[in-house]
This record gives structure tokens, C-alpha cells and sequence, in this order.
């Protein structure tokens, strides 16, 4: 933090406050009674984006984590919504990892579509451990980019399927049929400043 010469001049009643953000992850499944946990929403900030020059990050990585309690799905349709107020979809980026092994699952055993601000994505096969789904988006927000003004990207997701018990397959949740979670990403911070000029 570097001061200029507005405390020199205003020297008496000096008072502000500092606001930044620091970068977490937090999982933020739907807990719905009855349900357990198929699914959780990550978001961070892409470190390898980082521009030193203009100090800004430029793309925030999603993902849904699917089933990391190894289960046995069925019929999994994933619908992943992006906040584009202030990101976009980074072209290329998608994809689908094994979460053991962090390789690739074949695109053979899914579809993904992208209309607007959402994702689509039907696995043709049942699920029975764990798996990524990832993304990046462009940060856009222009007050950010500018000048660092605190941002908030938000991504949000829904999950559609059964799990298979020993009594029959059941709904992820037997009110909606369906399994949801969000999550943001914070970048930037701000200042303020006050003080009165006075002469000793």
C-alpha cells in the first residue's frame, strides 16, 4: 500500500478503512433432507492468469465436483449456469476428468451443450466414482480490469439423476428430482480516506 501526500496535508481526524478479498474455495452442495453428496460447486482464481504488469487476473476456474462419494448414478444431466454479467466462456476449456486419476473421460460417454449462459452436460453411462467437470471463464467485469475494483463472479449448478440402492433407484431429491449448489469468486479491493487540514 503506497500513501501520496493527502495525509501530509490533512493531518488532523485522519480515518479510513481497507477492504480486500482473499481467495478461498468453499463447496456449497444443496443440502436437502434426504439427500447426500452428489455434487459440489468450486470456483478459484487461475493463479497462471495473473498479469504482473497490469496486476489483474484474467479467467477463474469452475468445477463441479460429480459423486466424490463413489456412488452409483444413473441417468446424470448436469446443468451448469454462468454469471455472464461480468465472465464469459473461455473457448476450449472444457473437459471432464476422472477424479483419481485426473485423466480425461472419453467424450464418447457424454454430450455437452452450451446455449447462453448455461452448460448442458448428459453422461450416456452410469457413474460409479468420482469425477471433475472444469471450465475457465474470462474475467470481463470492466470496473475491475481498470482499476481493481472489488468483483463477484457467481456460478451456480443443477444435477439431475437417480442413485441406485439395493431397494430400487431413487431421485436425488425426492421433492425436485434434481441437486443444486452455487458458488462465487471474489477479486479486488478498495479504499477510502479522510482527514482534515489544520496548521500547528
Amino acid at each position: 500500500i503506497t500513501f501520496g501526500t493527502y495525509y501530509q496535508q490533512h493531518q488532523y481526524g485522519k480515518a479510513g478503512t481497507l477492504e480486500f478479498w482473499a481467495r478461498g474455495e468453499k463447496n456449497t452442495g444443496s443440502d436437502v433432507t434426504g439427500n447426500q453428496d452428489y455434487a459440489r460447486k468450486i470456483g478459484w482464481l487461475i493463479d497462471e492468469t495473473y498479469n504482473h504488469q497490469t496486476q489483474r487476473y484474467t479467467q477463474v476456474q469452475w468445477q463441479v465436483a460429480i459423486n466424490p462419494n463413489n456412488q452409483h448414478l444413473k441417468n446424470v444431466q448436469v446443468v451448469d449456469t454462468i454469471g455472464t454479467s461480468n465472465q464469459t466462456l473461455a473457448a476450449d476449456t472444457f473437459h471432464v476428468t476422472y477424479a483419481a486419476s485426473g485423466k480425461d473421460v472419453p467424450t464418447s460417454d457424454y454430450t455437452v451443450t452450451h446455449s447462453g449462459s448455461n452448460l448442458t452436460v448428459t453422461f450416456k453411462q452410469d457413474i460409479t466414482e468420482a469425477l471433475n467437470l472444469l471450465y475457465a471463464t474470462n474475467i470481463t467485469d470492466a470496473a475491475y480490469l481498470a482499476t481493481g475494483a472489488a468483483a463477484v463472479m457467481n456460478n451456480s449448478f443443477t444435477m439431475s439423476g437417480k442413485l441406485a440402492t439395493t431397494g430400487g433407484d431413487v431421485d436425488f431429491d425426492t421433492t425436485s428430482g434434481s441437486y443444486s449448489g452455487q458458488a462465487q469468486v471474489r477479486v479486488g479491493g478498495s479504499a477510502t480516506g479522510d482527514g482534515t487540514e489544520g496548521k500547528v
